[in-house]
């Protein structure tokens, strides 16, 4: 099958889903907190908020995997999408703190049984030789609506009230659930091969191997990207920016790492996943050096570009090796535990850097954060298997 022709039957059933379900989530990441300040609460709360929806991912990616093999790939991304409406309804409707956390942490638990599920989907009806270019153009697809979706929604925030625009990204996340049901396949329960208790314990001894080298790789990526939102804005504050130039800038890293999609799934696809995740990994622990030697506005402005580039190069990578890793026999679960151990990267490392900065300041703890992922992605150059190759010897 052709790429094009792979494209255009995964337009309806992803891409189009994809698209409005992002355009929500990123909307909301944004929204919600100045929300919760509007209802009087103090920022120490709004923060806490948006904290708590990543736990509530973290602690839903295994379980996900459970829920994929008993509803299918379609059902799980149908349920994700709901759920998401369902959290923003939520905060829409009911002002009470309880309530708050509660549609937080659905929120979080609804993206991660969403996102394994699409990841599923696509794993199952994209060929190896295409897999790297349809992910890496989801996840391009995520970044466009971390572009679209924030402005959109403060506008309807500004002009129409806070509560009319979580009940449109509601809206937005129904209509990605809606075409998934109508143009996503059948895909039936894997009931037979359905996780006991003891599964996560089983997949970590089963593939301990590939956690022990391609996982660690991809930990050391994931450390930086969730860190690197807190840090562009923390160094960006030490020079005095203000919040819209922070914002600016915030914006033009996330057109520079849509920008670099198509390039990281044609090199994904045509030498392997380990050609994008380890060079994105030191540009970024090398864009942390610059800003913390350089604190000056142009080594702002280089390190933050820097930053976005190795971002965007290792666009959709950590999907594509989760993809190709993953058992034809237990895809569900092992894609729940891969991304459990890429989320504990992503939540670790802001509290890794916040936990060090409190003794060694912020340059130093960056820096020293960019070392600790290059080491991670040094493991995985010597240690791991290509991916791709592997999962190439496995079908032949």
């Amino acid at each position: 099958m052709s790429i094009r022709k792979t494209f255009q039957q995964l337009l309806w059933p992803i891409f189009l889903p994809t698209f409005c379900a992002f355009l929500s989530l990123r909307a909301s990441l944004i929204l919600l907190p100045l929300y919760v300040l509007e209802r009087g609460y103090d920022p120490a709360f709004a923060a806490f908020i948006i904290s708590i929806r990543g736990i509530g991912m973290l602690f839903m990616d295994v379980p996900a995997g459970f829920l994929v093999a008993r509803l299918g790939d379609k059902g799980g991304i149908v349920l994700g999408n709901i759920a998401a409406a369902l959290s923003l309804l939520l905060f829409a409707v009911f002002d009470q703190p309880v309530i708050y956390v509660c549609s937080a942490l659905l929120s979080g638990a609804a993206f991660s049984v969403m996102m394994l599920a699409r990841l599923s989907y696509v794993g199952e009806k994209c060929e190896l030789q295409e897999r790297g270019r349809v992910i890496a153009f989801m996840a391009g697809l995520q970044r466009v609506g971390g572009i679209i979706g924030p402005i959109g929604g403060g506008f309807i925030a500004t002009y129409f009230g806070y509560v009319p625009a979580l009940l449109t990204l509601a809206g937005m996340t129904l209509v990605a659930a809606v075409i998934s049901q109508v143009c996503c396949d059948s895909t039936a329960p894997d009931r037979a091969n359905a996780p006991q208790p003891h599964a996560f314990v089983s997949i970590l001894n089963a593939n301990r191997t590939i956690f022990l080298t391609s996982g660690i790789g991809t930990l050391g990526l994931m450390s930086l990207r969730g860190a690197s939102p807190l840090l562009v804005t923390l160094f960006g504050s030490a020079l005095a920016l203000t919040a819209a130039q922070i914002g600016f800038f915030a914006s033009l890293t996330t057109i520079l790492e849509f920008v670099m999609f198509l390039p990281a799934g044609h090199i994904m696809d045509k030498w392997g996943r380990k050609f994008t995740l380890i060079p994105g990994t030191f540009f970024m622990a090398a864009s942390l050096l610059i800003l913390a030697l350089f604190p000056t506005l142009p080594g702002y402005i280089a390190g933050t570009l820097l930053m976005a580039f190795g971002n965007g190069l290792a666009t959709g990578v950590i999907m594509s090796i989760g993809s190709d890793l993953a058992p034809p026999e237990c895809r569900g679960q092992f894609l729940g535990v891969w991304r459990f151990v890429c989320d504990l990267g992503f939540t670790g490392g802001p509290l890794f850097v916040t936990g060090l900065m409190g003794l060694v300041g912020l340059g130093v703890s960056s820096v020293v954060l960019g070392g600790v992922a290059s080491c991670f992605a040094l493991v995985m150059w010597f240690f791991a298997p290509e991916s791709m190759k592997k999962m190439s010897s496995r079908v032949n």
